[in-house]
C-alpha cells in the first residue's frame, strides 16, 4: 500500500495563528521602548505608553491562546499516532463526494459503512492545510484503502494508505 497522508510526516502548518498575536505584541513593545526622538507619521512624538501596553497585553494573550488552541490538538493526535491508540479500518472507498473550499463543502466518503468527512478548515489531521499539500488519488471511488483514525463525532484521519490500481 502507498501512504497518501501521514500526520507524523507532516510539518506543523498552523504556526500563522500565533504569529498574528506576536506582531501586535512586538509593535507595542517597539513603540514602548522607542526613544522620544522617534516621531510618528503625524510629526508628533509618541506620547502615552498606555496604548503600547494595551498592544503588548492583547498581542501576548492572542499568542498564548492561539498557540494553545492549535498546538494541543496537534500534539494529542501525534501522540495517538505514535502510541498506536487509534482505530484502523480497511476496505473499498465508496460514496465519494468531492469537497471544495469556496463555497465550503466538505469531502465525504465511506469505508466499510464508516463515514468520513474531510473538513477544509481543520488544524491537524487530514483536512485543512494537509488536504492541499497531499497528492490525492486520481479517482478515489472504488480504491482499496486503509485509514488510521481517532474515533470522535467527526473522525480525525491520522493516516491514509491506498493500494495501487492499474490504469
Amino acid at each position: 500500500m502507498t501512504t497518501i497522508f501521514d500526520l507524523g510526516m507532516q510539518a506543523f502548518a498552523a504556526w500563522c495563528f500565533p504569529v498574528a498575536g506576536m506582531v501586535f505584541a512586538a509593535a507595542g513593545l517597539l513603540f514602548y521602548v522607542a526613544p522620544k526622538s522617534l516621531v510618528s507619521w503625524s510629526g508628533r512624538a509618541f506620547g502615552p505608553k498606555l496604548p503600547c501596553i494595551f498592544f503588548i497585553i492583547i498581542g501576548s494573550t492572542v499568542t498564548v491562546v492561539s498557540s494553545s488552541l492549535v498546538t494541543l490538538p496537534y500534539l494529542r493526535e501525534i501522540s495517538a499516532l505514535q502510541s498506536g491508540t487509534y482505530k484502523v479500518i480497511e476496505g473499498i472507498l465508496t460514496s465519494y463526494q468531492p469537497g471544495r473550499v469556496h463555497p465550503v463543502h466538505n469531502e465525504t466518503f465511506v469505508v466499510n459503512n464508516k463515514q468520513f468527512t474531510v473538513v477544509p478548515y481543520t488544524i491537524a489531521g487530514f483536512g485543512g492545510f494537509a488536504m492541499h499539500q497531499t497528492p490525492n488519488l486520481d479517482n478515489p471511488e472504488g480504491a482499496y484503502v486503509r485509514i488510521s483514525y481517532l474515533d470522535r463525532n467527526l473522525p480525525i484521519i491520522l493516516r491514509i494508505e491506498a493500494e495501487a490500481r492499474g490504469r
